[in-house]
């Protein structure tokens, strides 16, 4: 009898061990079919969750994720109704808000007042005002088109520095570093243009702004740094924020708006950008998911 069950119950061992084992497999083969299906929807939003009607280990956790991806639709959605409605709402604030001003303007020039100039420049202050404004709401509403594409930043920096040099004659201007990056070209240089002309204003007349550029392993960064002694602590961390005038900016006429555009922009881009105090004035980094390892991969 021993003889007989010793081989009987290496059997019964092995056939469980082989139920086992497939159950196994099916279970990884499902998680990855689980796994690939959440990646697409990832990859696209727009694709339509997909129920689980058979009975199987795995049905409630197919159907949980279905439901999480109908959330996300209906969510995205209403999000593309609401940037719709706030794309609409800019487009006819800026023309009720221009129209007038241009009238404006054309009144205080037929007239000839005895402070023409000093209405003229205000007139104009008020007019890069809504228009930085504006621009900064069609960003926040999602109204800008994005062409994302592999670009020099160097060459993109270099640019922007060269159409700036004009406007600040004795400013030294310092370019340093390589960095590549998939980005739309034109944004980030108008980034680039707010941060260095804030930095350029809050220097000496013959101060030194330099942008430096790092392309690490797996993101990108850019410094601004100027030598204009920086900002008080407390204001550091409202820096981007609309319309806030640090204690530096008392004595410069700037729409306060274009730092809070910069910022916008890089998150737009997925990245983040901070400020603090750097030994001779405010650092402002920029950092940037580099996607260019996972795409070569996929």
């Amino acid at each position: 009898m021993g003889g007989v069950a010793l081989p009987l119950l290496a059997g019964v061992l092995a056939i469980g061990l082989g139920v086992c084992l497939w159950r196994l497999v099916r279970l990884r083969r499902e998680a990855g079919r689980l796994s690939d299906r959440v990646e697409r929807f990832l990859a696209d939003a727009r694709a339509q969750p997909q129920i689980n009607l058979r009975e199987d280990a795995l049905a409630p956790l197919e159907n949980s994720i279905a439901a999480l991806q109908s959330r996300l639709l209906h969510m995205q959605s209403r999000m593309d109704v609401q940037g719709k409605q706030s794309r609409d709402m800019i487009v006819e604030l800026s023309h009720q808000l221009k129209t007038p001003l241009a009238s404006l303007r054309l009144y205080c020039e037929m007239d000839q007042a005895a402070h023409l100039p000093e209405q003229l420049a205000q007139i104009e202050r008020m007019e890069r005002m809504i228009a930085a404004l504006l621009r900064l709401e069609k960003l926040r509403a999602g109204g800008v088109a994005f062409a994302m594409q592999p670009c020099d930043l160097h060459v993109v920096a270099r640019e922007v520095m060269d159409g700036i040099r004009p406007l600040y004659p004795r400013k030294h201007l310092l370019l340093e570093g390589e960095a590549t990056l998939r980005c739309d070209a034109a944004r980030m240089g108008e980034a680039l243009v707010n941060l260095i002309k804030n930095a350029c204003e809050h220097t000496a007349p013959d101060g030194t702004v330099r942008l430096r550029l790092t392309d690490g392993e797996a993101s990108v960064t850019l410094m601004v740094e100027d030598d204009g002694g920086g900002v008080p602590a407390e204001d550091l961390p409202r820096l981007f924020e609309r319309f806030f005038r640090s204690a530096r900016s008392s004595m410069h006429e700037g729409t306060g708006v274009g730092l809070s555009i910069a910022r916008e922009i890089v998150r737009l881009h997925h990245g983040t950008i901070t400020a603090h105090n750097g030994p001779h004035g405010l650092r402002v980094l920029i950092t940037l998911p580099d996607l260019r390892h996972s795409l070569k991969k996929t």
